[in-house]
């Protein structure tokens, strides 16, 4: 998995800044592309269903962290330079049966956390007054509720 570096850091350069915000945007959009092939691609109704009420909640969520951000760094002049793994898309077409698709849809998951945990992030939490906290809780909530569902779900096919 290769990682993009991206620092905190006082704003000097606008351009530069919004480029880096951007990247962080295009990680969030394929987080929701990942999730959204995977629920097309699913033979089973109940997995299908949890997936499409989590692409709906995290596009909503990504949305305000997005504006969030944005509106952070250009208020505050301050920016983040977060760690984004790079994802392959191609990966989800590997995934036929049941077990594959959870078990992306959990690396999935893993790499939004990990990135929303990064050290980066601390920092620009430490470095704002925003509510940006507040919507990486409630992105971090989704995730262990979908997890939690999954594991009923798996719970009750194996039964």
């Amino acid at each position: 998995m290769n990682l993009t570096p991206i620092n905190v850091y006082i704003n000097n350069n606008l351009e530069e800044d919004k480029n880096k915000i951007k990247q962080f945007n295009l990680f969030l959009l394929d987080i929701l592309s990942s999730i959204k092939l995977i629920h097309w691609h699913s033979d089973n109704y109940n997995f299908h269903k949890i997936l499409d009420d989590v692409y709906n909640n995290f596009n909503e969520l990504f949305d305000k962290l997005s504006e969030e951000i944005i509106g952070v760094s250009k208020n505050k002049n301050i920016f983040f330079n977060i760690q984004c793994p790079e994802r392959n898309l191609t990966s989800l077409f590997d995934c036929n049966c049941f077990q594959d698709q959870v078990n992306e849809y959990y690396s999935i998951l893993d790499s939004l956390e990990s990135t929303l945990k990064n050290n980066d992030m601390s920092l620009l939490l430490n470095n704002s007054v925003s509510g940006i906290n507040n919507i990486l809780e409630e992105i971090f909530s989704e995730s262990n509720k979908s997890k939690y569902l999954i594991n009923m779900l798996k719970n009750s096919n194996s039964a």
